[in-house]
């Protein structure tokens, strides 16, 4: 027999739908709302449903949805059976939600039995009773007796309300609207809401409905809800206290607001804000609980920061070494710590005044310029968008510091002002004796620099003056010595002065480096350079004073030494110079070594000179490094020397990064170590430059045909540096100015010029800048190389010179190798340009 589930909140309809459904052969179930249809069919699914629209606690439009979703439920046939004021309306809505059938009410009984059918057959394609057979045996005689009893009931009901029908529909169409609004304000409200029973003896009250707001911040599906009692939500964190209250609450049939902390489904906790309402019926009888929750925990999160964070400002403020001060829109204070109080000697009557107009008035009086602080504090009073900072003196003279920004959410909403103020008074005081101090600092500075550049001038005038008629000295003994047919005594005598020349131009160049040393002028250049390249100069250049004396000289370096290494050769050699010739002057006899370790897991190197002279007493070790000193003062008078070289090489090591030392407690003679920081170099692969060696005759000229112009302003160095030209077999051309080498130039366009630097009228800088533009007028002709002579080896009197467009450089005293270089290059420059 089918089994059919009727659903409807009025008993007397209900009667009805029972009586008819029985006669004809269904086995009926009843429920007064869709809530307690849920339950039944749950636990016994039904054949069918027929259910009322608007109902109670749960319309059929709830119903039907959750019915649909219900794995169990959703394929049991559901039909409406309804006497709404909508009817297409509703028949529309309910047959989207999956009604399959929608019948109105009054319907005529056969129809109403004949659509159950159509229903069932379209489910199972099975009609298990047709129309014929509806009414026949017992079952047509107890639906007919059945029938009869409620027509004679409906019968004079009928006829007495009959006079207020039309009262009563409009009534009830007013209602049922009114009912179909807020169920849909329910389903479709932003906040949790459920429905339990009225039963508060344990287990609880049985949640009967939820919305989907509830499944959304719960998890909870509405068939997961549904028959639960709320403690679902709760969890271990869950407030006892607020659940005691609420508990006590309902008892007492009051309303119950209060949050505590719940649980979703997953496990998850949040806080929740409850408003749990009882709902009575007309005997003021409680029927059920409505709970009405919103998930509070991002406000609950935001209050805890905002707890935090006041409670930091106000320790920090409290804490500050600052005066801060906090205002709102209007200028009146929120705000300021004990600082404030202090730093403007505020009386505490006054700064605990709520009024402050008093504390305005006082700090204002404390003021040196009263209305410049008035007129600032009302600009940014009304300018919002303003930052200051300045600085305001009081009457007793401390200097605050005071700086204001407005005070902003982080949306732009603009609350007021914060002040902060700090003594600077002792910062001034300093900052003015500072500025003192650094006034007189630049004072002694400019006279240090003054000092400099007049011994820079002293030098540069001193080595001008000394280089010049050296450069004769040297350069007429060097012509005297080649002279053919020069007696032996005559040349001896050339030489000597030659030797002596050079001891001068030794000791002038030492003097110039320690001056350039100590004045931090000396620049290290670190560029890739051949070892043994620097070791076998030394060698050829040392190699006839060590015969000279009968001492051997020996190269030794250690094994793996790299091919190349990063550093100044230059000035390596310089020291290594100075080493070697020390050894010489003070060894007597036997050998002279100097060499190189190389320390490659250190990236370090070690050049050493040892010799077998009388060694270094172990008191006199630190001194010899001293400039113009030397181990003993007898040795100046025996062996001669200014006491410099040690003192320059010491120097020039630790520029370098590294040190020079003497080896101590050797059994003889002594060994000096320049230990330097030298990385490997890696070079291009090719041929390594082999030097040229050229005989200095007069077939020079030939194999190098140029025309030279020399130009020089001193007469003794002039006729010095022809007569070397002329011994290379050229004819030289002659000028006494710069003015006088431009116009020659001009008209006889020689190939080099061999310029001085210093000269009356026009000196050799410009006179070379102004050959220069002459050759950019005429593109066609090769330009001139241009070699400056000069007395000054100043490195920026060096890149002065370059930087005008002259090709070489030469240091008075010159000598005839250095003019030869110079002329194979230029004629190089003029072959090939």
């Amino acid at each position: 027999m089918p089994r059919i589930l009727v659903v409807e909140d009025k008993a007397e309809n209900l009667d009805d739908l029972q009586g008819l459904l029985t006669g004809h052969g269904y086995c009926i179930e009843t429920a007064r709302h869709g809530a307690e249809a849920l339950v039944k069919a749950r636990q016994s699914p039904p054949d069918l449903i027929i259910s009322e629209l608007l109902m109670p606690v749960m319309d059929g439009y709830t119903l039907l949805r959750i019915w649909r979703a219900d794995a169990r439920l959703k394929d049991v046939p559901f039909m409406v059976y309804t006497a709404t004021c909508r009817d297409a309306e509703d028949e529309r809505l309910a047959l989207s939600l999956g009604a399959d059938a929608f019948i109105r009410k009054p319907a005529d009984p056969e129809d109403f039995l004949n659509r159950i059918r159509q229903v069932q057959a379209k489910v199972t394609g099975d009609i298990s009773r047709s129309p014929e057979t509806a009414y026949e045996g017992e079952n047509f005689k107890v639906y007919s007796e059945h029938l009869i009893r409620k027509l004679e009931e409906k019968t004079l009901q009928l006829e007495e309300a009959n006079a207020a029908l039309q009262k009563d529909i409009g009534d009830r169409q007013k209602a049922e609207e009114a009912l179909r609004l807020l169920n849909s304000a329910v389903w479709q409200s932003k906040e949790s809401v459920l429905i339990t029973d009225a039963e508060l003896n344990l287990p609880g009250p049985k949640i009967i409905f939820v919305n989907p707001e509830f499944t959304q911040m719960t998890g909870y599906t509405a068939e997961e809800a549904i028959g639960q009692t709320p403690r679902i939500l709760q969890g271990p964190r869950s407030d006892k206290a607020v659940l005691k209250r609420l508990r006590e609450t309902l008892e007492r049939g009051e309303m119950f607001e209060g949050e505590t902390i719940n649980y979703r489904k997953d496990g998850t906790e949040y806080f929740q804000q409850w408003q749990i309402a009882p709902l009575r019926n007309a005997d003021e009888k409680i029927t059920h609980f409505v709970a009405v929750q919103r998930d509070v925990t991002e406000r609950k999160r935001w209050e805890d920061e905002l707890r935090w964070k006041t409670a930091f400002l106000e320790a920090q403020v409290d804490s500050a070494l600052d005066g801060i001060l906090v205002v709102d829109c209007e200028g009146k204070k929120i705000l300021q710590n004990q600082r404030v109080n202090d730093l403007w000697k505020v009386p505490p009557e006054i700064a605990r005044d709520i009024d402050d107009a008093r504390q305005r008035e006082f700090v204002v009086n404390q003021t040196k310029n009263p209305q410049s602080f008035v007129t600032k504090i009302e600009y940014l009073n009304s300018h919002p968008n303003e930052i200051s900072r300045d600085e305001i003196e009081l009457i007793d003279g401390t200097i605050l510091d005071r700086y204001s920004a407005p005070v902003r959410d982080r949306v732009g909403n603009y609350y007021g002002r914060i002040w902060t103020f700090r003594d600077v008074t002792q910062e001034r005081n300093r900052e003015v004796k500072l500025a003192q101090a650094l006034a007189h600092e630049k004072e002694l500075a400019e006279k240090a620099r003054a000092g400099d550049r007049a011994k820079s001038e002293f030098l540069a005038v001193m080595s001008h003056e000394i280089r010049t008629p050296l450069n004769g000295v040297l350069g007429y003994s060097e012509l005297l010595a080649c002279t053919p047919d020069l007696p032996a005594e005559a040349r001896d005598y050339a030489q000597t002065i030659a030797s002596s020349g050079q001891i001068l131009q030794h000791l002038l160049d030492d003097v110039l480096d320690l001056s350039r040393l100590e004045a931090g002028r000396f620049q290290i250049e670190i560029l890739p350079f051949d070892p043994m390249e620097v070791l076998e100069n030394i060698r050829r250049l040392m190699d006839l004073p060590t015969r000279e004396k009968g001492l051997e000289f020996v190269v030794e370096v250690g094994e793996a030494l790299p091919t190349h290494l990063l550093g100044d050769a230059s000035r390596i050699r310089q020291i290594l110079l100075n080493l070697v010739g020390n050894a010489i002057k003070f060894t007597e006899q036997g050998q002279i070594t100097c060499g190189l370790r190389w320390a490659e897991n250190r990236g370090r190197c070690e050049f050493f000179v040892q010799d077998t002279g009388p060694g270094v007493a172990p008191e006199q070790v630190e001194r010899i490094f001293q400039p113009f000193t030397q181990a003993d003062s007898s040795i100046s008078r025996r062996y001669g020397g200014a006491g410099l070289g040690l003192a320059i090489s010491r120097r020039l090591a630790e520029l370098m990064g590294g040190t020079l030392k003497l080896q101590p407690q050797r059994s003889q003679g002594a060994e000096f170590i320049l230990e330097l920081p030298c990385l490997e170099a890696s070079l291009p692969a090719g041929p390594k430059p082999v030097p040229v060696t050229r005989d200095i005759d007069p077939a020079f000229a030939q194999q190098h045909p140029l025309r030279i112009l020399v130009v020089e302003d001193d007469s003794v160095n002039l006729k010095l540096i022809l007569a070397l030209i002329r011994r290379l077999g050229y004819e030289p051309l002659a000028a006494r100015s710069g003015r006088e080498a431009v116009e020659i130039q001009q008209r006889e366009h020689p190939e080099c010029i061999l310029m001085d630097i210093q000269m009356p009228e026009m000196d050799g800088i410009e006179a070379t800048k102004q050959i220069r533009v002459q050759e950019k007028l005429h593109p066609d002709e090769k330009p001139v190389f241009i070699a400056a002579l000069s007395a000054n080896i100043i490195p920026a009197d060096r890149q002065r010179c370059i930087d005008v467009g002259m090709n070489e450089y030469l240091c008075k005293p010159v000598k005839l190798s250095d003019i030869t270089s110079v002329l194979v290059k230029a004629e190089a420059a003029a072959t090939f340009a």
